[in-house]
């Protein structure tokens, strides 16, 4: 059974979507700064994972 939301939105239309939304993340200051600690943390966590 389908969602309501897989109906109404195509797969292309929802990753048109969120590339948009991604893409604002990384233009907006605000955005840059959260990315950056998420890649931080990402980067800690393969490293002790790796050791």
């Amino acid at each position: 059974m389908q969602t309501v939301f897989e109906n109404k939105y195509s797969n292309q239309e929802i990753l048109h979507e969120l590339y948009l939304f991604h893409l604002n993340a990384l233009l907006s200051e605000k955005g840059r700064k959260y990315l950056e600690q998420k890649l931080e943390n990402y980067n800690k966590d393969e490293n002790a994972n790796n050791n």
